[in-house]
């Protein structure tokens, strides 16, 4: 079962609530938040209560690159769709983790958190900072809109249990008097005069630069987030990781932690401030200089923690160690506060506001700027002459590098900011940072993979973009595995790093356990990995998705075979009397497929069925609702049902059809289209019920001839389909006189058409038809299938067939029918796929009682030899190809005995190049590349 956790969504306006419609999760990057929040209901005098669902907050870590959460709350008892991004994280292989212990630093598990940014969809100007972190299961968003507004979604501080709570930052008690930035505005280290604001153009061509800051946490720190070492580290990371975005999104530099510490409660920290960042700035400086000459960075940041926020300091010319005495900052966040969760977005603004003055930046109502940026805070302006006598503070939405979110709340607008630099003080924050001589671009190797992330499905032989980040790396190898990493094939090696993308034509295969791997061509070990598998599908326009014709055996003959069922059901007669065409059920016995998914917009479900009697509830084809369960079909009492669940409700929609009669078969199909259940019985429409809403997500085994281990089926049931779309009438009636008519022509699927550089051997794969006791094949260098077919059997039992000796750089067309007893159906479309040139050609040196013991060309003579050994008489033609692999060259050699034979071949107009030497023996082709230089 799926864990879960309290969410509460304070209710400060009441207005209606439009929802976006719910679409598929995966393998489009959609989540639904209603998926995410479950089960909201009112308590009267209470915040709106819901549940997180973590198991679903999980796959969070497996999307791709970009991705959007329809339904989610992005005010108060709003819902919108928001639209991210994935980003870089802060944290790397590289970075050390540790936790002071009675006995010294001991290392620690770095947190796997994720983060994304974006918008809120139709809402302007708006952001989004969204972190989820695996270990703690903890979620922490925040949208942000124009005018200094903004929403937490975050773990609820006042509950035990961790629950979770919307609450707007506005309401955190932060008086302009208990926010205080000790910092000195030192001008004197400053450009004399402000640079002018970075174009939107000028800060794209800049690179990307890295800044290494360390961090340690106190032990206020780790009691405010939650007690636990893991807690305090994973709401550090997901606060310098918002930290880290921001600036890169508004310098181009980004964050990188080297180091982390974090101080616990045994022992406590050496600085024992209480959440006094002025104490904290005494302390720091001497205790790191004292302990910490070893630590990678360029700066540090000591934490602690006050409930109300207890501002922080930074140095100016703290960077590269300029000062040694100032090369860092510190902050108090607000851990527990007057708000039901935690002030992160407060926490977010201190850290990236002292950093700030770490990077030269004085507050924008400095006189430094000539006139004030904003004017929340008048005094300095007064004093430096830059605001007359009497200028009344103004409150606004202000900026990082302001004062105005104390301004604000005094003013009586609640705690407002807007967390980005304004243009002018990025400017000089980018100039500072350009100066500084340890920064530069990310130096440690890194590659991080962004597409395909996991969880994904694509069709078999299509194109999907695998997409990276990369630093500190030339060039990158990419490899895929169909077994879940337990082995590797190559891709591409030595692509550019800065690409960032590939076009990957996917295998001709099918595995639901695909994962891709990246890393640096010159050191492997700089390597990142598809964080969940994904999957290849065959590519089924018909939309089915499961299907036992149980043709002698339980497999799933449906595109890749995902779900073959097992159990102690016995073979029996079908309904046209074919012996081991259907299975019996006696009352105890059942089929069952393992980690079947149903993951639905609308869906058809259909079979063929015979009931020895009409007594009870007998589940014919479905899940187990006591588990998980989509939908179910039964018999109760004889008549002829379907339950299917449906979210935001616990209890089953149910749809009824006709009495049964015991000892006929039915053909039944159950057809959901979005707006009613359908119930078909032999091909007639006898039931509708009208029912709109989003088919649950289920992950539970399906069964035929029983619900789990009750309700069995006694009975035969044959010709199991379930569909991912709603067939329409006219389909369902086609599949009910299946068996009194020739089979319909079968879906081609592989080789996809118009596929190019197949080997010299392709497997041709194809749907199975209804009702089909065998297929008829042909294969064609022409579309019209006249003259000599490259393969022709009419006896085909099974839906693949393998075509061989298949020529290079060649076009070939074929098609498949499929028989009954009735005849012979009609043929399918046309598909056709076109062989490799000589570069895609390996050699085949054996074969047919024959061996290909060498092929030369010398070029004095202009004359070519090639060396056949033959166990017996054969019949030999060869020819000769180019690199294109287009034949140059034919000699129709004609029978030969037993033994060696050399043949020959004038090579008098040949060029220099390489060249394919192939030798037809009675029908297997055997190949030698030759190489020619004049």
């Amino acid at each position: 079962m799926n864990k879960l956790r309290l969410l509460l969504i304070p209710v400060l306006l009441l207005v209606a609530c439009h929802a976006a419609s719910a679409q598929q999760r995966f393998p489009s990057a959609t989540l639904d938040g209603k998926e995410l929040f479950k089960n909201i209901f009112q308590i009267r005098q209470h915040p709106m209560l819901a549940q997180l669902n973590t198991a679903e907050a999980g796959r969070l870590l497996a999307a791709p690159e970009h991705l959007e959460i329809t339904n989610f709350p992005v005010m108060p008892e709003i819902y919108g769709t928001i639209v991210l991004q994935r980003r870089r994280s802060v944290v790397d292989a590289t970075t050390q983790f540790v936790v002071a212990t009675p006995t010294g630093d001991v290392p620690t598990k770095a947190p796997q958190l994720v983060l994304y940014t974006g918008t809120v969809e139709g809402s302007p100007g708006s952001k989004v900072w969204l972190t989820y972190e695996a270990g703690t299961e903890q979620m922490f968003a925040v949208m942000e809109y124009p005018d200094g507004q903004s929403y937490i979604v975050g773990p609820d501080i006042r509950n035990p249990q961790g629950s979770y709570t919307m609450a707007a930052t506005k309401k955190m008690t932060l008086p302009a008097s208990n926010f205080v930035c000790g910092t000195e505005d030192d001008l004197d280290a400053l450009p004399p005069t402000p640079p002018a604001p970075m174009a939107a153009d000028v800060l794209a061509a800049k690179s990307i630069l890295e800044v290494e800051l360390a961090v340690e946490t106190d032990s206020e720190f780790f009691t405010a987030t939650g007690g636990t070492v893991e807690k305090a580290q994973a709401y550090a990371v997901a606060m310098y990781a918002v930290v880290s975005s921001i600036y890169e999104d508004e310098l181009h530099v980004t964050i990188h932690i080297p180091w982390m510490k974090t101080w616990t409660n045994s022992p406590a920290d050496p600085y024992n401030v209480k959440g006094d960042p002025f104490l904290l700035r005494d302390k720091a400086g001497p205790y790191w200089k004292e302990n910490y000459t070893t630590v990678q960075r360029d700066i540090f940041q000591v934490v602690t923690s006050l409930s109300y926020g207890g501002g922080g300091y930074g140095f100016f010319e703290a960077l590269c160690g300029k000062n040694q005495d100032k090369g860092y900052s510190v902050i108090s966040v607000q851990g527990r506060n007057p708000l039901p969760t935690f002030g992160f977005s407060y926490d977010v603004y201190i850290a990236a506001h002292e950093i700030g003055h770490n990077f030269n930046a004085p507050h924008s109502h400095n006189c430094y700027w000539g006139a004030p940026l904003d004017t929340c805070v008048v005094d300095e302006g007064i004093e430096g002459k830059c605001l007359p006598e009497g200028q009344q503070k103004k409150p606004n939405p202000g900026s990082i590098m302001s004062y105005c979110g104390g301004t604000n709340n005094d003013a009586g607008l609640g705690f407002t900011l807007r967390m980005t630099f304004l243009p002018q003080v990025a400017a000089l924050m980018r100039q500072t940072a350009e100066a500084a001589t340890c920064i530069s671009a990310p130096a440690t190797q890194r590659v991080m993979l962004l597409n395909p992330h996991g969880e994904e499905q694509y069709d078999a032989g299509t194109a999907a973009q695998i997409r990276w980040r990369s630093s500190g790396v030339a060039n990158i190898t990419l490899e895929y595995s169909s077994n879940n990493g337990a082995d590797w094939t190559l891709i591409q090696a030595n692509i550019p790093a800065g690409d960032e993308a590939y076009n990957w034509t996917l295998p001709q295969t099918c595995s639901p356990t695909m994962r891709v791997r990246i890393s640096s061509s010159e050191n492997p070990a700089v390597a990142d990995t598809s964080m969940k598998a994904f999957s290849i599908v065959q590519n089924d326009a018909s939309g089915l998705v499961l299907y036992y014709p149980f043709s002698g055996n339980s497999r799933d003959e449906a595109g890749c075979g995902y779900y073959p069922a097992s159990g102690n059901a016995t073979l029996a007669n079908d309904r046209l009397g074919n012996p081991n065409s259907a299975y019996s059920f006696n009352g105890s016995s059942s089929l069952s497929a393992a980690n079947y998914i149903s993951n639905f917009t609308n869906f058809t479900a259909s079979y063929w069925f015979k009931l020895d009697n009409t007594t009870g509830i007998q589940t014919m084809v479905g899940q187990n609702w006591e588990i998980d369960a989509m939908f179910f079909t039964y018999s109760w009492d004889g008549r002829l049902g379907i339950a299917a669940y449906f979210n935001g409700s616990s209890v089953p929609f149910q749809a009824w059809g006709p009495n049964l009669t015991a000892n006929k078969w039915y053909h039944a199909a159950f057809v959901y289209d979005g707006t009613a259940m359908k119930i078909y019985l032999d091909g007639v429409q006898v039931a509708s019920e009208p029912k709109t809403g989003t088919l649950v997500t289920a992950k539970a085994p399906l069964f035929v001839g029983a619900r789990g281990t009750t309700e069995y089926t006694k009975g035969t049931i044959d010709e199991v389909r379930i569909y991912r779309r709603a067939l329409s009438g006219e389909e369902v009636l086609a599949q009910s006189k299946e068996g009194s008519v020739a089979p319909a022509a079968p879906l081609l699927l592989l080789p996809p058409h118009t596929a190019t550089n197949q080997p010299s051997s392709v497997q041709l794969q194809w749907q199975s038809s209804s009702g089909a006791s065998a297929y008829h094949v042909q294969v064609s260098t022409n579309d019209n299938f006249s003259g000599t077919l490259a393969l022709d059997n009419n006896a085909v039992a099974t839906t693949s067939q393998t075509v061989g000796n298949l020529g290079p750089n060649t076009t070939y067309f074929w098609r498949v029918a499929a028989t009954n007893s009735v005849g012979t159906g009609a043929w399918s479309t046309v598909f056709n796929f076109s062989t490799a040139g000589f570069s895609g050609v390996e050699e085949t040196t054996t074969g047919n009682g024959a061996t290909f013991a060498g092929a030369t060309i010398d070029p004095r003579s202009n004359s070519g030899t090639a060396t056949i050994l033959l166990e017996a008489e054969r019949n030999l033609t060869m020819t000769i190809y180019d690199l294109t692999g287009h034949p140059v060259i034919a000699v129709a050699v004609g029978p030969r005995e037993a033994g060696s034979h050399t043949l020959r071949f004038d090579a008098a107009g040949l060029p220099s190049g390489s060249y394919l030497c192939v030798v037809d023996v009675g029908g297997k082709r055997l190949v030698r590349k030759m190489v020619l230089a004049r």
